[in-house]
């Protein structure tokens, strides 16, 4: 990912006028969470939610909602889910991986820590299993960073026990995959 901003930095250099996003340090990014995310997630959920599990990408989504929820839910887990090659937690590092939306190389500055409780590190296969039995057993077409929240929202769900709420953003969607090998044993 770090080439990849350097990349388009480059290139909106040479355009006049050009804007770059850069969700990974823009402050836009967690606040659009704060401001929508987390508060659908509230209304949906009548306020009772005891578990917020979501993948680690930008961190907008983690920093954003995870604050929000943390604050207005009293008691609530934050679980982040990210590849076993990586926790977001060490120095970054780029590894190779095959979570897409996952794990940038480095640790963005929208990051907030403090609202999360654990991180449950996931692996490659791990997340495409269960991107695979999404599909299959619910006929829910979802992408590999998808299949490691729910995965991981599964995790915290054993755990917690039955009559808990556990809630998982599936933050991308199974069409760009098709053409791999997402879908194959």
């Amino acid at each position: 990912m770090p080439g990849s901003i350097k990349k388009a930095q480059e290139i909106a250099a040479g355009i006049p006028g050009s804007f770059i996003p850069n969700q990974f340090e823009n402050p836009a990014n967690p606040q659009v969470h704060r401001t929508t995310t987390a508060l659908e997630i509230i209304e949906q959920m009548d306020g009772k939610l005891d578990a917020f599990v979501c993948t680690a990408g930008t961190r907008g989504t983690v920093t954003g909602t995870g604050e929000v929820l943390k604050a207005r839910i009293p008691g609530i887990r934050f679980s982040s889910s990210n590849r076993r090659a990586h926790p977001f937690s060490q120095a970054a590092t780029q590894v190779p991986h095959n979570i897409p939306g996952t794990s940038p190389g480095f640790i963005p500055n929208t990051l907030n820590t403090i609202v999360y409780d654990e991180i449950f590190l996931i692996s490659d296969s791990e997340a495409a299993k269960m991107t695979r039995d999404l599909a299959r057993l619910e006929g829910i077409l979802v992408g590999i960073s998808t299949g490691a929240a729910v995965h991981t929202a599964l995790k915290v769900a054993k755990r917690l026990g039955p009559s808990k709420k556990v809630l998982a953003i599936a933050p991308d969607t199974g069409e760009r995959y098709l053409s791999t090998n997402v879908f194959r044993d």
